[in-house]
């Protein structure tokens, strides 16, 4: 609660403070995106590159990939920093490329380097749940992954 004149004054120089450090960090944010985008980023170059080896616009990337234009636009000029592997996937399919290859551009890992179900369920509960328990669990991830068109093996070897 206020008190006197002199509360006042030190919450003014309090704000004004936090004012000029939120402007300072809006100011580095907007230096690194602009360093960001006039540098590229490693996936942004790799997709220009490859779309420019074949000849391929941007527009035509994204029709053959099934994206919005925008979204390949922003990957290129390294504004989306993380973007979705579904798009990553879509990607590497219009351009005609093995997606280990866009995956590596972008730091994401391989499906196939990824474990299966059964490590993490002997880590989540250990001795607790039976080997056999496990395998079950497995296969009726396997089931639901076919119910739903996952083909786990395929997905496996698609990304190496």
């Amino acid at each position: 609660m206020v008190k006197n004149e002199s509360d006042f004054t030190d919450l003014d120089q309090r704000m004004d403070d936090f004012l000029s450090r939120e402007a300072a960090i809006e100011q580095q944010r907007n230096e690194e995106l602009a360093a960001r985008r006039a540098d590229g980023t490693p996936l942004g170059k790799f997709i220009v590159a490859q779309r420019e080896k074949q000849g391929i616009s941007l527009n035509e990337l994204a029709r053959r990939a099934g994206v919005d234009p925008s979204s390949v636009s922003h990957i290129e000029r390294g504004e989306t920093s993380n973007p979705p592997v579904a798009t990553l996937r879509a990607l590497a399919k219009g351009l005609g490329i093995p997606v280990a290859e866009i995956y590596a551009k972008a730091g994401v890992t391989k499906p196939s380097d990824l474990p299966t179900i059964e490590p993490y369920l002997r880590t989540k509960y250990g001795r607790e749940l039976p080997a056999a328990a496990r395998a079950e669990v497995a296969a009726s991830f396997a089931a639901i992954a076919k119910k739903y068109g996952l083909d786990t093996d395929a997905a496996n070897k698609n990304s190496s």
